[in-house]
């Protein structure tokens, strides 16, 4: 994203519904603490590359539908690199 990072994105979500999960997404190898995503205001982070059980993993989390099999498919599709 230009000229914003996802901590700005996080708040900006939260202002407008302080009620909805946020999740970060880093493609950095060193994970977020705790106190790092706290800090951002976000409820988790997921890294990159997405995978299918994480997505689905945090749906679940939230009592949303899990993904569907169009979408296991797109993920076990995808190449790596």
């Amino acid at each position: 994203m230009r000229d914003v990072d996802g901590r700005q994105v996080v708040q900006a979500v939260m202002a407008q519904r302080p009620s909805t999960p946020v999740y970060l997404l880093t493609g950095y190898e060193v994970a977020l603490g705790p106190e790092e995503v706290a800090r951002a205001g976000a409820t988790g982070v997921v890294a990159k590359p997405v995978s299918y059980d994480a997505l689905a993993a945090v749906l679940g989390r939230h009592g949303m539908a899990s993904p569907g099999p169009t979408l296991r498919q797109a993920f076990n599709g995808r190449r790596s690199g």
